[in-house]
């Protein structure tokens, strides 16, 4: 199969157990925040999003590196794989620990500490899971990686939903979910070993200190991204409460539920990227400049629809509690937006052994972002944490555009952006005109008119997948 075919297969096979499970995460927000109301939904997300800060200590970057390395060469599959595992469990156990630790000392309420407990060692079993999805994602074996995550949300979704209408609280929620995490950590488990590289457990001390050495600059881009999207959460909690927490996370998980598709479209992209930098630097080039025509065309229609639809969307998926979360949406889905394609250009620059570039922006982004929510959420509180994020977002564009361009991968932002762009104000006068009508049937009808208008303008290129295979097969 060629390399434009295992793209755009393996692209489809995550967007499929991705739409599945985010969907199934997402309503299971939904149940919880009509459940527990904005003050449980705030817990909820305090309780992961403090957990979350101490996972930059389970990684050290050796799973991006370890993609990065396996993609160029397959046949050190075995020596990598036997040494992560056994690296991963220490630094995982150690990130477990610290939370624990650590809440323990300050005047949280027990239900919080206990809460801390559980949702540490839910995320002990995914940690604990990284090594093998880098296995997959190298081997471009996507198809495990869907399984895996359907089946976790399955059982997450189902039990939760369960123990929810039934009246228990936030702790019984979260022993569910340690199940369904250290359940589908078994099926990977068994699938991984079975059919791709048999996990041989390997402590090679000089090994891994190589490992370790040159994971480090993906490390800290890690750090730093952790940071970036766990603190203002955890900021919130402790200088607004619980209640303003939820409201500003009714929003970020919708934003969540729809950040999936450059998380898609950079998997699939990622190992291919790293290989044609090592061979085929006009095709690399070439795959770039599209993945990023195509997030844009996704991204801007994103962003004026759900901007002006917010108040709609936030009471038809919640209720009238969570009123206060609209203005956050409408803030916050310009960050997502961004996201989109600065994403994209990290990546890029992981593929090119350009890291500590995109881990220099990542830890300007995340000094601004902290400087930004300490000043504006104590004036501000949630609506302050949304507007860190977005002016984060921005900074961190102008700094990845101008060194990907410096790298040898500018791109014309105006050719880029003004097809799509002109059709997103077809699709908002669209919006604005015929707001009246249901929900669930303008959002789809917009997106049509979307669609069409790019169609007019020549916005969607037929022969861009013909000219892609026949550069390939000229390229192999």
């Amino acid at each position: 199969m060629s390399t434009a075919r295992i793209i755009i297969k393996n692209t489809g096979i995550l967007f499929l157990g991705e739409v599945i499970s985010r969907l199934l995460s997402f309503f299971l927000i939904i149940i919880i925040a009509r459940h527990l109301g904005d003050v449980g939904l705030g817990k909820y997300s305090f309780v992961f999003a403090f957990v979350g800060i101490f996972s930059i200590f389970s990684d050290f970057g050796t799973n991006t590196y370890m993609i990065r390395e396996l993609s160029r060469d397959r046949s050190l599959a075995v020596k990598y794989f036997g040494n992560a595992f056994i690296f991963k469990l220490a630094v995982s156990t150690i990130a477990i620990l610290l939370p624990v630790i650590f809440i323990f000392l300050t005047r949280q309420p027990q239900e919080i500490k206990i809460g801390i407990l559980l949702a540490a060692v839910s995320m002990f079993a995914y940690y604990m899971i990284f090594p093998f999805k880098a296995i997959l994602t190298a081997f471009e074996v996507q198809s495990y990686q869907s399984l895996y995550l359907i089946s976790e949300r399955v059982i997450a979704f189902i039990l939760g939903a369960f123990v929810l209408y039934k009246g228990y609280g936030l702790l019984t929620l979260l022993i569910v979910l340690v199940m369904s995490n250290v359940t589908s950590w078994i099926l990977l488990y068994k699938l991984v070993s079975k059919n791709i590289v048999k996990l041989k457990p390997e402590f090679d001390f000089i090994f891994i200190k190589s490992f370790i050495k040159n994971s480090f600059p993906f490390w800290f881009t890690i750090v730093f991204m952790t940071i970036y999207f766990k603190i203002d959460t955890v900021m919130l909690s402790f200088l607004k409460g619980y209640a303003a927490t939820g409201w500003y996370n009714a929003s970020y998980k919708i934003i969540d539920a729809l950040s999936f598709i450059p998380f898609i479209v950079i998997t699939a992209v990622f190992p291919v990227m790293s290989k044609f930098y090592a061979k085929k630097h006009k095709l690399l080039h070439l795959l770039y400049e599209k993945s990023f025509y195509y997030l844009s065309l996704l991204a801007m229609p994103l962003g004026l629809g759900i901007t002006l639809l917010a108040n709609r969307i936030i009471l038809f998926v919640y209720n009238k509690e969570f009123i206060n979360s609209v203005i956050a949406l409408q803030i916050l889905i310009w960050a997502l937006v961004l996201i989109y394609i600065n994403y994209l250009m990290g990546y890029l620059l992981n593929s090119i052994d350009k890291q500590k570039l995109f881990t220099l922006t990542t830890g300007i982004s995340v000094i601004l972002n902290i400087l930004l929510n300490f000043i504006l959420i104590p004036i501000y509180s949630f609506k302050g944490a949304a507007i860190a994020t977005v002016a984060t977002e921005i900074v961190n564009f102008i700094m990845l555009f101008n060194f990907t361009s410096k790298n040898g991968h500018h791109i014309n932002l105006f050719r880029m952006i003004y097809k799509p762009f002109v059709a997103t104000i077809i699709m908002g006068i669209f919006l604005i005109n015929l707001s009246r009508m249901h929900l669930l049937i303008l959002i789809p009808l917009s997106m049509l008119i979307y669609f069409v208008a790019i169609l007019l303008m020549g916005g969607i290129m037929k022969d861009d997948i013909k000219i892609l295979l026949s550069f390939v097969k000229k390229q192999e």
